[in-house]
């Protein structure tokens, strides 16, 4: 997305959300020698037990493509996950990366209880 960042991660023992998001804030400004300003706050969703991160990682994937903000046959330079592996519908995309198009086509209902945390 253009002004903002998505990300999945799992807190350890020792940092809480507040303080990992400032850390991570920090690491990102260095290495990408950003001298802006990130925004203060942030929105955070716990993941509970029923819900699975393949589902918000296919939802954060699709949303620069559903939004109209990438071609359909564009590879998201912007997204970046550590381990392909982690994501098992990484394996379905393209040959240069993207999506199906009927994934782009799917109704807003699909990802509904995941915007809202139902």
């Amino acid at each position: 997305m253009p002004d903002h960042a998505h990300v999945i991660f799992a807190l350890g023992a020792r940092l809480g959300v507040g303080r990992c998001v400032s850390r991570w804030k920090t690491v990102c400004r260095k290495q990408a020698g950003y001298a802006g300003e990130w925004q203060r706050d942030f929105w955070e969703h716990r993941l509970r037990d029923d819900e699975a991160s393949e589902d918000y990682g296919l939802y954060l994937f699709l949303n620069p493509y559903r939004a109209g903000l990438l071609p359909r046959n564009a590879a998201w330079q912007g997204w970046w996950v550590p381990d392909p592996k982690r994501f098992k519908f990484m394996e379905l995309l393209g040959p240069h990366g993207e999506p199906p198009e009927e994934w782009i086509e799917w109704p807003e209902e699909k990802f509904a209880r995941l915007a809202t945390g139902e």
